[in-house]
């Protein structure tokens, strides 16, 4: 049963899929030139502050063998950005969080989203059908409860498109983020431009920590779901019942809410804590400020404590 916010899901995350898969073919155009530039700037400056720093040629030729180290790596990483983020830790971390829900969700789940929704759908056709049989003269003496079963189907079709929407923002934040890293990586060479590439490597960072607890939590839901499935009406077997059906709408939206708080949380957790250009003089710095702030504010305090005790 293919139904049309399905296909709307699926063409939607392949015309994004497509587009910044062109936007990074754009960028990583520029990004080995930037790379050059900033890397010249770089071991000029370098350089020059070592030969006036080093008093040997061994640790002048040490520091020289360092910046060549630094820009080979952020060469090599340019190169294969796409293939590490996206064909590697992108499909590694929806493996690991797939396979810890029990392998309902994988890479391909992932790539259609309107797969959530067509989901919905089945678990509340056992609604539908109750509905449709409903509709007629028998309406007024069930209006209650026909309220009820309607206000559960469609909140369980509202939180099964939560649910695909929140795989289609994943997916999408995960394109631009290894986008736009294509031209920002290559700024952390230098340690004073250093804050662009270390907000690409945390958003990249924090949308695997997404995709993995999202793969997780979908491969949970799924199979509980078809657990709860609620008995389609028959001749001889039994209806749902409101309490059944509204159970299983509130359970919907708990995994929709769980899926839209947790990943969002734990990604915002794992973007912090990169720092490409701190160095030991920058935390020997922070703590000298920290020194002082303290004792400055011991000193105010004492101060203080006698002024009162002579006034």
């Amino acid at each position: 049963m293919i139904t049309l916010p399905e296909v709307l899901f699926n063409r939607v995350a392949t015309a994004f899929s497509v587009a910044l898969d062109g936007a990074y073919a754009s960028l990583h155009i520029y990004s080995i030139g930037l790379l050059a530039v900033l890397a010249t700037m770089y071991f000029m400056v370098a350089m020059g502050q070592g030969l006036v720093g080093y008093i040997t040629l061994g640790e002048a030729l040490g520091s020289l063998f360092w910046i060549v180290i630094k820009i080979g790596v952020f060469y090599f990483v340019l190169v294969v950005l796409y293939d590490l983020m996206w064909n590697a830790a992108f499909r590694t971390f929806i493996k690991w969080g797939a396979d810890a829900g029990g392998g309902r969700f994988p890479f391909d789940s992932f790539m259609e989203p309107g797969s959530l929704v067509r989901q919905g759908f089945v678990v509340a056709y056992p609604i539908k059908v109750w509905l449709d049989q409903f509709i007629g003269l028998s309406l007024p003496f069930y209006f209650v409860d026909f309220l009820l079963m309607l206000g559960a189907y469609w909140t369980i079709i509202f939180a099964f498109g939560m649910l695909a929407l929140h795989v289609l923002m994943a997916l999408i934040e995960m394109k631009m983020a290894i986008a736009t890293g294509a031209i920002l990586i290559p700024w952390g060479v230098l340690t004073q431009t250093a804050f662009f590439a270390e907000m690409s490597i945390s958003w990249m960072a924090s949308g695997l920590v997404r995709v993995l607890l999202t793969a997780l939590l979908m491969g949970i839901a799924l199979p509980l779901f078809e657990l709860l499935a609620l008995p389609v009406p028959s001749f001889f077997g039994p209806d749902p019942t409101v309490v059944q059906s509204v159970g299983t709408a509130l359970g919907a939206i708990v995994f929709a809410a769980l899926a839209w708080v947790l990943p969002g949380r734990a990604a915002g957790m794992a973007g912090r804590g990169v720092a490409l250009g701190l160095g030991a003089d920058h935390v020997v710095a922070g703590g000298l400020m920290g020194v002082r702030a303290v004792t400055q504010l011991a000193g105010g305090a004492i101060r203080n404590v006698n002024r009162v005790r002579y006034a």
